[in-house]
């Protein structure tokens, strides 16, 4: 009868284990096995001058190397940012990078978009330089299977430049929640 206790008890514990374990992490291979369909809500600021906001979709995919390409569909301009990507947690979080091609391309796209918030106030910027100086994006909280996860991307920089015939300076602050839906694998 003790044997059979043992035994009752034995299997109401894993049981309970099995229950209670938590809900499987992602993997490299769940992130690497397709392309990912994105949102981007972005927000550039010049302080003192104004700022603007933009919504845009995209796909990102994760490459086995460690490495990623996110594009984004930029009112027709396509735009590809790369970076590297890794695992952190046991699977729960993924920490993102830009490389120094993802930043010039975050550069680039900052440029364009001054020289458009300028072209619809009536205005010509020409000898248009952004230098960032800060980029981060923040550490993702990973969905167990399917749904959304989001990173923001930050960057500070400088933007120089001549708005007719005087030349500009000013401070930049640029931010975008990415929004990436994961599918169940």
């Amino acid at each position: 009868m003790r044997n059979l206790r043992w035994a009752f008890a034995a299997v109401v514990a894993a049981a309970v284990v099995a229950v209670e374990r938590p809900a499987p992490a992602m993997t490299d291979t769940d992130l690497t096995s397709t392309s990912w369909d994105t949102a981007y809500a972005s927000r550039l600021k010049l302080p003192g001058l104004g700022s603007d906001t933009s919504d845009t979709t995209g796909t990102v995919a994760f490459s086995s190397d460690g490495t990623f390409s996110a594009s984004e569909d930029d009112g027709g301009v396509p735009r590809t940012y790369t970076g590297t990507w890794r695992l952190k947690r046991n699977g729960k979080r993924l920490r993102l990078a830009l490389d120094a091609d993802g930043r010039a391309a975050l550069s680039d796209a900052i440029s364009d978009w001054l020289e458009e918030i300028a072209a619809d106030e009536g205005l010509t910027l020409s000898d248009l330089s952004v230098r960032l100086a800060r980029v981060t994006m923040k550490q993702a909280r990973l969905p167990d299977t399917a749904g959304d996860f989001t990173t923001k991307i930050s960057a500070t920089g400088q933007a120089r430049g001549r708005l007719g015939r005087r030349r500009v300076s000013s401070a930049l602050i640029y931010n975008s929640n990415v929004s990436v839906t994961v599918s169940a694998p």
